[in-house]
């Protein structure tokens, strides 16, 4: 074993004398091989060494490594447990191979292949890898493919498509099911037609019509067959490349880079993109155990599927791609905002808090599973045939919607489960959207512990015609059916509003009959010093009348809340407020 280090620039197969290597004899596999600063070594031939280090620079040219434009198959072998690495120094060493003008071509094969404990980290590197992009990094089936047959109906033609290839280590492609649970199959392609792909393996499950064929393979990839990480570390990475695990699933793709753009292929890894912060996935994630892992601030606008967690913790992550076919879609962590498509998970979304939606979860047996999220105008939650879930919402946190919509048969399951938040806690929709996905200013759906809300035509001739009324539905004693209409109000200006209401049984054989209240928002749910106005109603079945009259002392929101309780029975309210106008997507506001 020896220390190798150019002693100028040059191909790595040429024996010319200090280009690059000293006296022209090159490194065998036992060796540790130095780049020195200024010093390009061009990679033209299969090769295998000990390390590669890429010396960096105080000022000036860096060591550079990068790869031959000739046509061919290259592959670089590093077998130590240091890899590839650079030095301290400002200008870093260079891992380079095309560039983002000119990706490397599709004629050209480069392979960094990381031997048991071999990882590239990239503390002091600057690593750009610009491979020749298919136009589709993946397909959808349009017809289901039986356990057993290697045929695959897909809806996009890849024939023309060069990185689509049947050659032997170019042919690796992953098979996503989203049949609402996670089921990964990793194979090869042995034929490729207009309307149909052919595999070496037959399917060894029923994959339903919408499932993903992802290609894996790309012509600059990073290969790893151990527990070890691909890329770690450093910053502003670009890895328009395939980082891939030839195991079974192990190790990590990609690995607390800061600032990385991942626009090509990370598959097989129980990390697929670990511990970034922040970062950018353009690219695909799948077959890993985790898509992508913790962290803040990542930006996903590509595609994660095949995973048992696709996105998995972190906080505030954007998300306007595309997840699908795994166990938990998203999974824990908190505030992040979600644009794009989950589907055909287990469960979308599961026990995180604090998302923003205004995207799509459908196709799923959870849309979202024990999560508390806002849900903006246009996000919708299931669907008809296959794009409904099983259950769009699966209850254990609150659910607040605007102008959105729920489109599965079950829309919210287990809300009488009261195990959290004091048994008040909702799933609400203002301005719930109808079938055609249009928002309806003022009406409301919620569900809850103690019941359900939902507007609709007013019964019984009612004192004055309104376009609907608030129907409050009672099945659980213990715990209030309630809705909150909120308000925004000014200093001095009287709120005024009648609340005509009907009980349909006699509010003395309630629990608690129905009451209109005006509630200060800024104490928790039901604290005596929250209610400013609280009126129960009388003890009949008639229509009534409750006037609420009430002025602020200050400028800010209050609530228009009507309650009750009992283990069964309904009542219909409905309001009209004087000197209020309706906002949609906002509240009642003084002035309109």
């Amino acid at each position: 074993m020896a220390t190798i280090t150019t002693a100028g620039s040059g191909n790595w197969s040429s024996t010319t004398p200090n280009a690059p290597w000293p006296g022209g004899t090159l490194p065998n596999a036992t060796d540790d091989v130095v780049i020195a600063a200024t010093h390009t070594l061009t990679l033209d031939q299969n090769a295998t060494v000990n390390t590669l280090t890429i010396n960096g620079a105080a000022s000036g040219a860096p060591g550079k490594f990068t790869v031959t434009a000739t046509t061919g198959s290259y592959t670089l072998t590093v077998t130590a447990a240091a890899g590839v690495k650079g030095t301290n120094l400002a200008v870093k060493g260079q891992l380079y191979a095309g560039t983002v003008g000119t990706p490397l071509a599709n004629d050209v094969y480069f392979c960094l292949a990381l031997g048991s404990a071999a990882t590239v980290d990239a503390t002091y590197l600057d690593v750009q890898l610009y491979c020749t992009q298919p136009a589709h990094s993946y397909v959808k089936l349009t017809a289901q493919t039986n356990s057993g047959s290697n045929l695959w109906a897909v809806d996009t033609d890849v024939t023309t498509e060069a990185p689509w290839s049947t050659t032997a280590g170019r042919n690796i492609v992953g098979i996503c099911n989203v049949n609402k649970a996670l089921d990964y199959q990793r194979t090869t392609l042995s034929a490729i037609a207009a309307a149909q792909l052919t595999t070496v393996d037959n399917a060894d499950s029923n994959n339903i019509t919408g499932t993903y064929m992802v290609l894996l393979s790309r012509n600059i990839e990073i290969t790893i067959s151990s527990t070890n990480y691909g890329v770690q570390n450093g910053s502003n990475a670009v890895l328009q490349c395939a980082i891939r695990q030839t195991g079974s699933q192990a190790g990590r793709g990609v690995y607390a880079t800061t600032g990385f753009t991942v626009s090509g292929v990370v598959s097989g890894f129980t990390h697929g993109v670990s511990q970034p912060s922040p970062g950018t996935v353009t690219g695909v994630v799948v077959g890993c155990y985790y898509g992508v892992s913790g962290a803040s601030g990542q930006t996903i606008s590509g595609t994660v599927s095949g995973c048992f967690m696709g996105v998995y913790t972190g906080t505030g992550h954007t998300l306007s791609g595309t997840v699908s076919g795994c166990t938990y879609g998203i999974a824990y962590g908190s505030g992040h905002t979600l644009s794009g498509t989950v589907s055909g998970c287990t469960s979308g979304i599961a026990y995180g808090s604090g998302h923003t939606l205004s995207g799509t979860v459908s196709g799923c047996t959870y849309g979202i599973y024990q999560a508390s999220a806002i849900l903006n105008r246009g996000s919708a939650i299931g669907g008809a045939g296959g794009l409904a879930n099983t259950q769009d919402v699966y209850m254990l946190g609150c659910i607040l919607g605007e102008g959105a919509g729920l489109y599965s048969a079950t829309q919210v399951a287990n809300y009488k489960d009261a195990s959290a938040n004091g048994g008040w806690q909702q799933t609400v929709l203002y301005d719930v959207a109808d079938s055609g996905a249009t928002p309806q200013p003022g009406q409301v759906k919620a569900w809850m512990p103690g019941g359900t809300v939902a507007s609709e035509a007013a019964p019984a001739s009612p004192p004055v015609t309104l376009a609907f009324a608030h129907k409050h539905l009672c099945e659980v004693a213990a715990y209030p059916v309630f809705i909150d209409i909120p308000l925004w109000t000014e200093n001095g200006v009287p709120v005024l509003i009648d609340i005509y209401i009907k009980s349909f049984q006699s509010p003395s054989g309630m629990t608690e009959g129905p009451r209109v209240q005006l509630i200060d928002p800024n104490y928790s749910f039901d604290h005596a010093s929250s209610k400013l106005v609280d009126t129960a109603i009388a003890d009949n079945t008639n229509w009534q009348t409750i006037a609420v009259n009430y002025t602020p002392t200050e400028t800010g929101p209050l609530i228009l809340r009507v309650r009750g309780r009992n283990a069964s029975g309904y009542w219909h309210w409905m309001f009209k407020a004087h000197q209020l106008t309706y906002k949609p997507g906002l509240e009642w506001a003084i002035g309109g």
